[in-house]
């Protein structure tokens, strides 16, 4: 278990303990809400669904669990309304797909939230226990792990924080951002600082994933969990510098999305990115992209990449669908799908100097 805190004005966390061609969904399950805390603030279920826009680029083929005859398992995780352990016998989890459990309770603490992977039991054939286990990521099967393969996970939300639900305003001074805290958390469950291909890159107290290392131009600083990048680590969201979102520490009244250095974080522990300018995250930059792209020309508003926007055209992650996101699209206008895809659209400008994861927040 790890956590997010906030100290004074000040938000501090941790953690719970090949290419694709389909983009993952990340199907959320509020039937362990017992506190009914989205029943009380159903504006927060708009921005759950803008926050998994942040992972629902990802290209992986996740195998789905599927028991039958002898194979049989159980999901276990952190009951978000309760915080005993919870276990579910025998669930059906879709290709592609990753389920979270979520919900709030009164956390104790100063806590804002907490959530990360969930863990199982199984029992059948060896086959069946890779699939449980890595879904068919082959990669998370290696002594030195480069991928991972969860069914999901867990996350609970603080129900006694002053939170800013909205998704198109930033939080007021003293508020507690909830998409900023959502999107953190799914990085936990996704496997930032909780994966086995995470710790593969931790060497003492620096991460030397190779994508990150191009990205922040040399190893990135950890903070002293291992789970985070250091306090203050930056990155880039179009084009512009932000405190890194899988930092331990966000001011309140702020507001932190992800950034370049935040992909690459992920690319490193096994995600992949559809190709630059892959509008529909299907593997390729074709005709279909260039559609969304012009019906979008010069629209407004246009979420940030990071909320979603990188199917509206937004390549470039600069908020505005313009001449500059069709360069990204020309460039790598691919209708045979011969190219492999890039890790993370954000690194663009990496490429052209040649160059080529239980988080709790809490509060004071």
């Amino acid at each position: 278990m790890k956590s997010y805190r906030a100290a004074g004005a000040l938000v501090l966390g941790s953690l719970l303990g090949a290419a694709g061609a389909q983009a993952i969904t990340i199907s959320y399950d509020y039937s362990y809400d017992t506190g009914g805390f989205y029943t009380s603030h159903p504006e927060a279920v708009t921005a759950m669904n803008a926050a998994a826009e942040v992972f629902n680029r990802f290209l992986d083929d996740l195998e789905p669990i599927e028991p039958s005859g002898p194979n049989t398992w159980k999901m276990n995780f952190t009951h978000p309304g309760t915080g005993a352990v919870q276990w579910v016998d025998n669930p059906v989890v879709p290709a592609d797909t990753l389920v979270v459990f979520v919900g709030g309770r009164n956390l104790s603490g100063g806590l804002l939230a907490e959530g990360g992977p969930g863990g199982w039991s199984a029992y059948g054939t060896s086959d069946w226990l890779e699939t449980v286990q890595y879904r068919g990521e082959t990669g998370a099967s290696l002594p030195q792990p480069t991928d991972f393969g969860p069914w999901g996970g867990t996350i609970s939300f603080d129900t006694g924080t002053d939170w800013n639900f909205s998704v198109d305003s930033d939080p007021a001074p003293g508020q507690a951002d909830f998409l900023s805290t959502a999107i953190h958390e799914l990085g936990h469950v996704l496997g930032f600082g909780t994966a086995d291909s995470w710790d593969a890159y931790v060497s003492g107290a620096n991460f030397t994933g190779p994508v990150s290392t191009v990205v922040y131009g040399s190893s990135v600083p950890l903070s002293m969990d291992r789970a985070h990048w250091a306090g203050g680590t930056m990155g880039t969201v179009g084009g512009s510098l932000q405190v890194a979102a899988m930092t331990p520490i966000i001011m309140l009244g702020t507001r932190l999305l992800f950034t370049d250095l935040d992909y690459a974080g992920m690319a490193d522990i096994g995600w992949e990115s559809p190709p630059p300018g892959d509008a529909n995250a299907d593997g390729v930059v074709d005709g279909l992209d260039y559609n969304s792209w012009s019906c979008n020309y010069l629209a407004t508003p246009v979420p940030p990449a990071s909320e979603g926007g990188w199917n509206f055209g937004n390549f470039n992650e600069d908020d505005t669908v313009d001449g500059l996101d069709y360069n990204v699209w020309s460039l790598n206008y691919d209708p045979e799908g011969q190219r492999a895809p890039l890790p993370e659209p954000a690194m663009l400008a990496a490429l052209a100097a040649g160059s080529l994861a239980l988080l709790r927040r809490r509060r004071a």
